[in-house]
């Protein structure tokens, strides 16, 4: 009797492993997989509504990069999920929720460099655009989910 005891405990042992809390990696995965989601949602929404057939072909290869963005981070980061503590995934996941509805609602580098869209200062429209973005924390946290170059594969 005894001895069964000790398989027993020793089998329900095994199976009860520690999770492994998620790197950084794992984390900018889980934030990122959440962003893009609701970018490439957003841009397959405009493509659909878009009444200009220019529109749709300018559209159809940044919705082509983002999907292929999207399919990298869950190959990345599906296979690791059981492994994981699940805790620090869902912060992230939501982090990336609430940055991506605030990032649609902040106008603020549009407003600030609109006034460049003439053609004497078109040129420089996108420079201030990029130096407006790259000074909001929360616009570069974004934009490091359109580069995967971090990922390890």
């Amino acid at each position: 009797m005894y001895k069964w005891a000790m398989v027993i405990v020793l089998i329900l042992a095994s199976i009860v492993e520690a999770l492994e809390l998620p790197s950084e990696v794992d984390l900018r995965a889980a934030y990122c997989l959440r962003v893009v989601q609701y970018n490439l949602s957003v841009l397959k929404s405009a493509e659909s509504s878009a009444q200009h057939q220019g529109i749709k072909e300018t559209l159809a290869p940044v919705i082509s990069t983002v999907d292929t963005n999207l399919r990298r981070l869950k190959q990345y980061l599906l296979p690791r999920i059981p492994y994981l503590d699940p805790d620090g995934l869902q912060a992230a996941v939501r982090r990336g929720e609430e940055d991506s509805v605030k990032d649609s609602e902040d106008t603020s580098c549009i407003t600030k460099c609109n006034h460049l869209l003439n053609k004497d200062k078109l040129s420089e429209w996108k420079p201030c655009f990029d130096k407006c973005t790259a000074d909001d924390p929360l616009k570069a946290r974004i934009q490091a989910c359109s580069k995967l170059n971090w990922l390890p594969f």
